[in-house]
């Protein structure tokens, strides 16, 4: 092959990488933004926003320009700055964060509980985290109602004037009022 032969099929590699690239990223972005969980890309050292989805604004009541830019701290996001420390320590130790719920402030002042996943990642030259935040408020509410319910039933049955059992399909008592 001669040199001409050898730059073509290296352009033509090329321009198949770049589409390759192009393709993962237009994936990522699609499901960055269409999750369900709120998604943010903030740098480690500072906590400063990168990026965030729109579940993140919706879900703090912010505008995007509010954010970007600004650290989580300079938002008051994280009432207990112990909190964010403690997940930056994590991160450090681990890489990464599992299921750890905390409190974050909206910018309305109302505080919700989410339980946060992040990791360690490379941007641009940067380690950043990204953070994946479930609302865990409507789990919370049915954990009470929940816990309320069993409460009232129990209470029904133990003042019931008669006996009451329950079995299980192998007639193993489950309860005995």
């Amino acid at each position: 092959r001669n040199f001409t032969e050898h730059v073509d099929s290296l352009r033509e590699q090329l321009a198949a990488s770049e589409e390759r690239c192009k393709h993962a990223d237009d994936l990522f972005q699609l499901a960055y933004e269409n999750s369900p969980f709120s998604m943010a890309l903030a740098t480690l050292d500072e906590g400063r926003f990168v990026d965030v989805n729109s579940v993140f604004l919706t879900r703090l009541g912010y505008l995007r320009e509010e954010v970007i830019g600004k650290s989580s701290a300079e938002l008051g996001i994280f009432p207990e700055s112990e909190g964010r420390r403690w997940l930056v320590e994590g991160l450090a130790k681990a890489g990464q964060v599992n299921a750890v719920e905390m409190m974050a402030r909206r910018k309305s002042g109302e505080y919700i509980r989410g339980r946060i996943y992040a990791r360690v990642v490379m941007y641009r030259g940067q380690k950043c985290i990204l953070s994946l935040t479930q609302n865990i408020e409507e789990i919370r509410r049915a954990e009470e109602e929940a816990q309320r319910l069993r409460r009232f039933y129990e209470q029904l049955l133990q003042d019931l004037p008669a006996q009451i059992a329950i079995f299980d399909t192998e007639y193993r008592y489950l309860y005995v009022s």
